[in-house]
């Protein structure tokens, strides 16, 4: 190259013969000769046709899809050198040749034919050239110079071949996705197994951009390709445009992901759905993303813990510490799919809640409606014991101090109080921030716990009676034994009905404290809290929330 604009190559030195034909393109002037390329070339044929002999003739390309280095091995197969056609330069070669019309029609076995042969004999049936030619075919897009319906067809081919070699080796997609639990060993095979897949020169589908790659998956899903493979494959993708810093065009391609990732429950375990829905909060996905991905991680909410749902509030209009409004449609998918689930799951999955409603309580910014719609976007279970609940109110209404009773009494809506545990009720009747509503509920439900008591201890103690007397009968051989015997039985009898009568004490008192709170209630004139004080015998309520605030203390 003489200068910066003419390209002159070694080989073409060597023609003593002047230049007679002078062709720009893109910047690069090459002096060639005229017979060897009109006679490869049908459109350059019929651009120099009846043009006049002597004087060197000009001409400027400025529409072919060529630059320096290619257009010079295209002249070079015009002056009858061979080309080697590999799977880097292919997509090249055949655009420039498809645009001078180098077809056989022309010529016998000319370049156009020789690249689409090539194409078909080694390209689609390997993997990596399949990937390369994708590739070129990313970067020929992008320039304005090339025509794009040629590339279609090429496109088409490399995928259906992609799709189609996936069906019968899942593993060219890369390992298929392992559930983050899983044991050291299992990750020291996997490892192992991936270190196998990468160490070679196998290139990745992850490596094409986001239009190309949802084409190959969706061909890839219809050919049945095994649903781990791909779920690991589109993990791969997201974290490697990630590491690539394509913040730009994240949306759309979290968005492209999620319409792609297989519709059966459990395929993607849910640390990884919701790493993805922190991206799509973080790179403002569509709203469709990210409903769709809280549907997912609802339907998997046993394999969530409480930080996978301390998801900061990302809104500027929201004042609160977490996404409430997210959280709350992870719990409200839950609730719609929760059907014939084990009482183990049930109960793992109420934990978290209840452990997140603690959180979410403890945010002063956090308004009573939209703690009202988390709770309710929570499943109702009649198995399902309301300590946890009761917890969370307690603490969103110490926080809260200014709410009137009627907001109160709302919050306090969901309470259910026939699944509170005796401690539960115990506690609630000793605290002053409950409404006067909820807590004559809560009285009776402690009185039903109490009443219960004694009528299990009645059944025990007749059926106690009934084994002393039979074994009275069947003792009188016995002599000292059976005094000893007796003299046990009258001792464990009496305390227990010190006990029953006890219970029958405090059932009656708690009647009286029902109806003592049913007049409290109705009257306009006295203050509810001093009349309460005055029932219970209390001087001085105890700071409930100071034995609360600890998470991991359990009523």
């Amino acid at each position: 190259m003489a200068s910066a604009e003419e390209w002159r190559p070694q080989w073409l030195s060597a023609i003593r013969l002047p230049p007679d034909l002078i062709l720009h393109v893109h910047g690069c002037t090459f002096r060639l000769h005229k017979f060897p390329m009109v006679s490869r070339s049908g459109k350059l044929a019929e651009l120099l046709s009846g043009t006049p002999h002597g004087e060197p003739l000009q001409l400027s390309l400025t529409g072919i899809p060529a630059d320096a280095p290619t257009f010079e091995t295209v002249a070079k197969f015009c002056y009858g050198h061979d080309v080697l056609i590999t799977p880097a330069n292919f997509l090249s070669l055949y655009t420039v040749a498809s645009y001078l019309q180098m077809t056989d029609s022309f010529y016998h076995d000319n370049l156009q034919n020789k690249a689409m042969a090539f194409f078909h004999n080694r390209v689609i049936h390997d993997w990596n050239s399949c990937i390369a030619v994708l590739k070129s075919c990313q970067e020929k897009q992008k320039l304005s110079y090339v025509q794009k319906p040629l590339l279609i067809p090429i496109i088409h081919e490399c995928l259906s071949s992609i799709a189609e070699m996936a069906s019968h080796d899942p593993s060219l997609l890369g390992p298929p996705l392992e559930h983050p639990a899983f044991s050291q060993q299992a990750q020291r095979i996997t490892a192992g197994r991936r270190r196998r897949l990468f160490d070679s020169d196998r290139h990745d589908l992850i490596t094409l951009d986001i239009g190309q790659y949802e084409l190959a998956m969706i061909l890839i899903k219809e050919h049945s390709v095994p649903a781990e493979y791909i779920a690991g494959s589109l993990v791969r993708y997201v974290r490697e445009r990630l590491r690539l810093n394509e913040d730009d065009f994240m949306p759309e391609i979290l968005e492209t992901i999620e319409s792609i990732i297989p519709i059966q429950a459990g395929i993607i375990p849910c640390k990884y759905l919701v790493e993805m829905l922190r991206w799509a909060i973080t790179f403002q996905a569509s709203e469709k993303c990210q409903e769709s991905l809280q549907q997912r991680i609802g339907k998997q909410l046993d394999e969530v813990d409480l930080q996978d749902l301390l998801i900061p509030s990302s809104a500027y209009s929201q004042q609160t510490k977490y996404d409430i409004e997210c959280v709350s449609r992870i719990f409200k998918s839950y609730s719609e799919s929760c059907h014939d689930v084990d009482i183990e799951t049930l109960s793992r999955v109420y934990a978290l809640i209840d452990n997140f409603l603690l959180e979410a309580a403890k945010d002063e910014n956090l308004n009573v409606k939209e703690f009202v719609k988390l709770i309710e976007c929570c499943p109702n279970d009649p198995r399902r014991c309301s300590d946890g609940l009761y917890r969370a109110i307690d603490i969103f209404v110490d926080v809260h101090g200014y709410l009137t009773e009627s907001e109160k009494e709302r919050v306090c809506r969901m309470l259910d109080c026939q699944t509170l545990t005796w401690e539960a009720c115990a506690h609630a009747m000793m605290n002053q921030r409950m409404p006067v509503r909820v807590l004559a509920n809560i009285v009776f439900m402690g009185q039903l716990h109490l009443r219960n008591t004694i009528v299990n201890s009645d059944a025990g103690d007749d059926k106690a009676q009934e084994c002393g007397g039979s074994g009275s009968g069947s003792s009188s051989h016995g002599g000292s034994g059976v005094v000893g015997g007796i003299s046990a039985g009258n001792s464990g009898s009496d305390h227990h009905n010190d006990d029953v009568r006890a219970l029958r004490a405090e059932m009656e008192r708690m009647d009286m404290k029902v109806m003592e709170l049913v007049r409290v209630g109705r009257s306009e004139k006295r203050s509810f809290w001093k009349e309460l004080k005055a029932i219970l015998g209390c001087g001085r309520s105890p700071r409930v929330y100071d034995s609360y605030k600890d998470k991991d203390h359990l009523i």
